[in-house]
C-alpha cells in the first residue's frame, strides 16, 4: 500500500508540474498577443483557457486566474467593450489586499512553498483604475493617487503617469502638470523631463518648457520639433519631423499639421497617405487615420466618401485588432 501511495503521489506531482508548465505557457502566449496588440486573439485565448479549466484539462492556480482576468479586461477595454469589462471587474469583487479570497494564506495547500499576502497582480489594479477613469467615475483619479501612495519604484511612476493623463483627459491641465512635476522630483531622468516639457506645452508655458528641454543632456528630436511648432516656426518644425524624427505616427501627424499651417494641404494628404499605405502598424493609428479622413474632406469633398471607404478597408485588414473603422465615416 505504501508503494502504491508513493506512486500515486509521484504521478500527481508529475501531473501538477505538467499542468504548471501548461499554465505558464498559456500566460506567456497572452503576454505575447497583448504585446502585438492582438486584442481579439487575447479574448479568444482567455476564453479557451476558461473552458479548459472548466473541463479539467488545465489547472490554473488562483494567482494565475487573476492574471488571465487582467489580460481579458485589458483586451475588453482596448476593443471598446467598457460595459463587459466593468461587469468582469465587478464579478471579481474587492481587490483589496485584505480580501481573504485573494490572499495566498487561503490556498496554502495549492502552493508547494509557503506564501503570504495578496496575489492580486499590479496590472489588474491598473486596468480596474483605467476602467473607472473611462466610466467617468467620481473619485477615480483620487483612487489612482491613493494606490500610488502604497507602492514605489516603477509601479508608482506608472500610476503617477496614469494620474497625469487622467487629469489631462478631463481638462485639468494644471493638475496634470503638478503630477508630472512630482514624477520628475521622484524620478529625475530624461524621460520624466521630456514628459514635463510636453505637459508645460499643453498649458501654454512655452518658455518654461524650453528651459526644461534645454536642461536635458540628450536632445529629443521630436520634442525640439514640437517646440518649434508651438512657437509658430512651422517650416523649421516640418524639417525636423522629416529629417530627424523617423516615420512614426507622431512625426507623420505633426508633420502634416505643419504643412496645413503652411497652406500646403495636398502635401499634407500625400504625407499621411503614403505613410499609411507603406508604413508599419504604428502609423495605422486611429488618430492618424481620422486626421487623414478629415483632410480628404477638405481637399476633395466630392471624392471623400470613396477615399474614406478605402481607408476603412486598410484599417480593417492591417490595423490593430479593436480598431473602430466607423470613426472614419463620421
Amino acid at each position: 500500500m505504501t508503494d502504491q501511495r508513493q506512486a500515486n503521489e509521484t504521478r500527481r506531482d508529475n501531473e501538477d508540474q505538467h499542468g504548471g508548465h501548461q499554465a505558464n505557457e498559456a500566460l506567456q502566449l497572452l503576454h505575447q498577443l497583448s504585446a502585438k496588440y492582438q486584442w481579439v486573439s487575447v479574448l479568444q485565448h482567455a476564453s479557451t483557457l476558461r473552458m479548459a479549466e472548466d473541463d479539467g484539462s488545465l489547472k490554473l492556480l488562483p494567482h494565475q486566474q487573476l492574471h488571465v482576468a487582467a489580460y481579458r479586461i485589458l483586451a475588453l477595454l482596448q476593443t471598446r467593450q467598457l460595459e463587459r469589462a466593468t461587469a468582469e471587474i465587478s464579478a471579481l469583487g474587492t481587490l483589496s489586499e485584505h480580501n481573504p479570497k485573494y490572499r495566498y494564506e487561503s490556498y496554502a495547500k495549492l502552493y508547494a512553498e509557503a506564501r503570504c499576502g495578496s496575489f492580486v497582480p499590479f496590472c489588474l489594479h491598473v486596468v480596474a483604475l483605467e476602467a473607472a477613469i473611462r466610466r467617468g467615475e467620481a473619485g477615480a483619479v483620487d483612487a489612482i493617487h491613493a494606490h500610488a501612495a502604497r507602492v514605489s519604484g516603477v509601479q508608482r511612476a506608472l500610476l503617477l503617469s496614469c494620474a497625469a493623463c487622467a487629469h489631462a483627459r478631463v481638462g485639468q491641465m494644471e493638475a496634470s502638470v503638478e503630477v508630472v512635476l512630482q514624477l520628475v522630483r521622484e524620478n529625475y531622468n530624461q524621460h520624466a523631463l521630456q514628459t514635463l516639457s510636453r505637459a508645460l506645452l499643453a498649458v501654454g508655458d512655452v518658455e518654461c518648457a524650453t528651459n526644461v528641454v534645454d536642461s536635458v543632456a540628450t536632445r529629443d528630436a521630436t520634442l525640439d520639433a514640437l517646440l518649434s511648432a508651438v512657437k509658430g516656426e512651422y517650416a523649421e518644425a516640418l524639417a525636423r519631423y522629416q529629417s530627424e524624427c523617423g516615420g512614426g505616427k507622431t512625426a507623420v501627424s505633426n508633420g502634416a499639421v505643419c504643412l496645413l499651417h503652411l497652406g500646403r494641404l495636398e502635401e499634407a494628404v500625400r504625407l499621411v497617405e503614403t505613410a499609411v499605405l507603406d508604413g508599419g502598424e504604428d502609423v495605422l493609428d486611429e488618430g492618424v487615420l481620422f486626421n487623414l479622413a478629415t483632410m480628404y474632406e477638405l481637399a476633395e469633398p466630392e471624392g471623400a466618401a470613396g477615399k474614406k471607404s478605402q481607408l476603412a478597408n486598410v484599417a480593417s485588414q492591417r490595423g490593430r485588432q479593436g480598431f473602430d473603422v466607423q470613426l472614419l465615416n463620421r
